[in-house]
């Protein structure tokens, strides 16, 4: 049966794994360009529990302006579960028992013929 649900679904796996290298592949080389920025402006020095220099305060600045439209674009993907879950889903609906117009009234059925739990 497990073959069966692969050979449906195999195109969907594929994308979805595409899209996932995608955005793995940006995001490395994404962080691999903070590093090298983070390396270049020797804000390593202005870390915590060090004598910091006086350069420092403007360098966490421009660094953090540099970089703050990325981290608040980064945030949205807690918004992709949620696209995910409005994404049409044919096989879903026309393979099951219950057509998609039927969900509503099997749902409130109980309560609308006055069924009341104890």
């Amino acid at each position: 049966m497990i073959w069966l649900t692969w050979r449906q679904q195999r195109l969907e796996a594929l994308i979805g794994g595409a899209v996932l290298a995608a955005l793995t592949a940006l995001l490395v080389l994404t962080g691999l360009h903070i590093a090298g920025v983070y390396h270049d402006g020797n804000l390593a020095a202005c870390s915590l529990g060090k004598s910091q220099p006086a350069a420092c305060g403007d360098s966490v600045l421009r660094f953090g302006a540099r970089f703050s439209n990325l981290v608040n674009l980064t945030n949205w993907f807690n918004m992709v579960p949620l696209l995910i879950g409005f994404w049409p889903r044919r096989r879903s609906c026309s393979s099951s028992s219950t057509a998609r117009t039927d969900w509503p009234g099997r749902r409130r059925s109980p309560v609308a013929a006055g069924w009341q739990p104890a």
